[in-house]
């Protein structure tokens, strides 16, 4: 067998391993995850993009049943329902994001997202991509770094699209929507989100397209080459 080909069975037999890991660890790990996921989200969404008065708060439907009535401040989301409003995780759903417009107050929107399936999945996915990469630790770590923002930029690219669109977006009809797009414009962000949102293989697609990007721009690739054809040399000048 090839040095090269050997750096392939590697590859591919570590990132089974450290992916399967993850995956298997979900339950132990994802709860750390989730909350970072939230306090992100929190951080990064107390604004929305360039639209200052909008803002989310994210908030976790597995600790328990969620009383809006008892659990959100009403002098800061306004008038609530008159019955109580009480919340739980729906399926793969573990997450209440509310939304609101600072200059209408009285009104807010509610929609669910998934920590799991929207942050831990595809972080997982990067993190076993550039660990298995056979090359350098130093090269592995500074991929990883760089993985790791991509993803969550992703991540973040994403939730802003779910948030704009939809009958509870704030680009919607609702009291608390912050601005208005044409039915074309709508309609093409409203097709992007059905694609990135139900389609788990495109952020497959896009995440192993940013690895390999990554090991041809930094010269990961050309290196792993180099050094399984400097392999038999040695082996030879060896003997």
């Amino acid at each position: 067998m090839s040095p090269l080909i050997k750096k392939i069975v590697w590859f591919v037999a570590v990132f089974v391993v450290v992916w399967g890991g993850l995956v298997a660890l979900r339950g132990k790990l994802s709860p750390a995850y989730e909350y970072l996921f939230r306090a992100g989200g929190n951080f990064a969404f107390n604004g929305y993009l360039t639209w200052r008065d909008g803002s989310v708060r994210f908030i976790d439907l597995d600790q328990s049943p969620l009383d809006l009535r008892n659990d959100v401040d009403l002098n800061t989301y306004g008038t609530l329902p008159a019955n109580k409003v009480i919340l739980r995780p729906l399926g793969k759903f573990d997450t209440l994001m509310l939304l609101r417009n600072r200059s209408r107050m009285g009104n807010f929107g509610m929609l669910r997202t998934s920590a799991r399936l929207v942050g831990y999945s595809p972080t997982v996915l990067i993190v076993a991509l550039f660990l298995a990469t056979p090359t350098t630790w130093r090269r592995r770590l500074i991929g990883l770094l760089a993985g790791l923002l991509f993803v969550h930029a992703y991540i973040f690219v994403r939730l802003a699209i779910d948030l704009a669109t939809g009958e509870w977006g704030f680009a919607s009809a609702q009291p608390y929507a912050l601005f208005k797009l044409s039915d074309f414009w709508s309609g093409v962000l409203t097709r992007v989100s059905e694609v990135v949102a139900e389609n788990p293989t495109v952020y497959l697609a896009v995440l192993a397209f940013f690895w390999l990007a990554f090991i041809l721009l930094s010269g990961t690739l050309a290196s792993i080459v180099q050094e399984s054809k400097a392999e038999p040399e040695a082996i030879e000048s060896s003997d």
